[in-house]
Parts: C-alpha cells; sequence; structure tokens
C-alpha cells in the first residue's frame, strides 16, 4: 500500500495509467521496487550517501521494469 501511494508522489505518474495509445505501466512492480529499495536504504543508512536509479522504466501490465542506470554512493566512514 504504501509503495503504491509512493508512485502518486514521482513526476509524470499521469503516464503510468497509460497514455498516447501505451499500454498501462507495470504498477504494482513499481510500487514493489519503490518499498524495495527504501527498505534497503533504511537498513543500510548508516552506511549510504544517496541511491539514485533513473530512469526507471516501466513495460506493460505483466512484463515487469528495469532501470536504465543505478547509482548508489556510500557514505564515508
Amino acid at each position: 500500500a504504501e509503495g503504491l501511494r509512493m508512485r502518486g508522489e514521482i513526476r509524470g505518474h499521469k503516464l503510468l495509467a497509460g497514455s498516447r495509445g501505451r499500454a498501462p505501466a507495470e504498477v504494482d512492480a513499481l510500487a514493489d521496487l519503490l518499498v524495495r529499495v527504501t527498505q534497503f536504504a533504511a537498513a543500510n543508512a548508516e552506511h549510504l550517501e544517496t541511491i539514485d536509479l533513473n530512469p526507471v522504466v516501466t513495460l506493460a501490465q505483466g512484463e515487469g521494469l528495469f532501470s536504465l542506470d543505478a547509482v548508489v554512493i556510500p557514505r564515508e566512514q
């Protein structure tokens, strides 16, 4: 539920419902990704400066998603 709420905070979230003839995006997978990345960041907060997944490409429902680039910057100890 939290992941689904968070997707509404994504810039361009209205495109996830489908636009210009495209099928709706895989929003369940996106919600799962948001929750898992948030849980990972919280569990490792003392070791992480930042996590950036950009862009995340959502495919049609049932087809999943992927990130084209991911940057994880550790916190200096």
